[in-house]
């Protein structure tokens, strides 16, 4: 039987000395370093505060949680990793899948309107295979028609 990988880590000697610290004092969980970089990252971003989470996963679950999509639609895409969809439905939400395009596989925003309903809550793209998708043009769209 052929395997075939979602995605193949690409790691280097900068990441394996990078882990040699946090491995050596015992913080492998929540220590140190997650602190250090939530408070980076928020400065970045230019924020009060930032949470690191152990995975997409988690991040798309809060997400959803924090948006309030128990009972009401997302609109989202097929192609994607199955957590997108599965933390919606870990929450209570209802999957509406739209449809992509042929070239990107990205959702394709000429189409999600049709899609919307009074039970739209939230629109979910995801940037696949590299292609980026318009955010100007979706984030525009999303706030024009989600409450």
């Amino acid at each position: 039987m052929s395997l075939i990988p979602v995605f193949k880590p690409s790691y280097d000697e900068a990441e394996l000395n990078a882990l040699r610290e946090p491995f050596l004092s015992g913080w492998v969980g929540l220590g140190p370093k997650t602190k250090e970089f939530e408070e980076r990252f928020a400065d970045y971003i230019g924020v009060g505060h930032a949470i690191a989470l152990n995975s997409a996963t988690a991040a798309l679950h809060l997400a959803y949680l924090v948006a309030g999509i128990k009972g009401q639609e997302v609109i989202t895409t097929p192609m994607t990793f199955v957590s997108t969809n599965h933390a919606i439905l870990y929450c209570g939400g209802i999957p509406v899948f739209c449809d992509i395009e042929a070239d990107s596989l990205n959702v394709d925003l000429s189409t999600v309107e049709e899609l919307v309903t009074e039970r739209t809550r939230a629109i979910v793209v995801v940037h696949y295979g590299g292609y980026a998708v318009d955010m100007e043009k979706a984030l525009d769209f999303a706030r024009s028609v989600v409450i």
